[in-house]
């Protein structure tokens, strides 16, 4: 039965213990909202909620953020966040820093007032260090150092994020 979600990692007794490697749970999230930021760090309409099943695991995170740039030739800088509730927050202080993650991307168009889409592919195999039953809620965050940076601007815009719980 290897590969198959949930079957290998499941027993009578719940959860196997030592099947290092194993998926546990698979969540994904679609988001069209919209918002924009300059300088200061925002929180996308880019996250996902899941509940820790086996304590101890990692939780290998893909994010797939549609952005929208308007300006100079901005270094835009993303990075990871997490709270212990689930459903997204607008507010970057609700938010705890995954350690060790920080994005960073030149997007070079040079001429003042160009626009510039951008879908910035991000991972990170994160060490959560929570205990099964915790409501977990990732999100990308994200700032420019010149211009706007909007999320999911314009038509058919959409973030994705997937969060995938493997067992140690």
């Amino acid at each position: 039965m290897s590969g198959l979600i949930g079957q290998d990692v499941k027993s009578r007794s719940g959860l196997v213990r030592g099947r290092s490697g194993h998926i546990v749970q698979i969540q994904s999230n679609a988001e069209t909202g919209s918002n924009n930021t300059t300088t200061s760090f925002m929180v996308c309409h880019n996250f996902c909620d899941i509940t820790v099943k086996s304590t101890g695991s990692n939780i290998l995170i893909f994010a797939s953020p549609q952005f929208y740039i308007d300006g100079g030739s901005p270094l835009m800088e993303c990075k990871f966040g997490f709270k212990t509730s689930s459903g997204r927050s607008a507010t970057t202080g609700d938010y705890t820093d995954i350690s060790g993650v920080n994005f960073t991307r030149a997007l070079g168009h040079s001429v003042t007032g160009n626009d510039l889409f951008a879908t910035v592919p991000l991972q990170f195999l994160w060490t959560h260090g929570q205990n099964a039953g915790t409501v977990l809620n990732v999100a990308t965050q994200v700032k420019v150092t010149d211009g706007t940076v909007y999320n999911n601007n314009g038509t058919n815009q959409t973030s994705i994020m997937t969060l995938t719980e493997i067992a140690l």
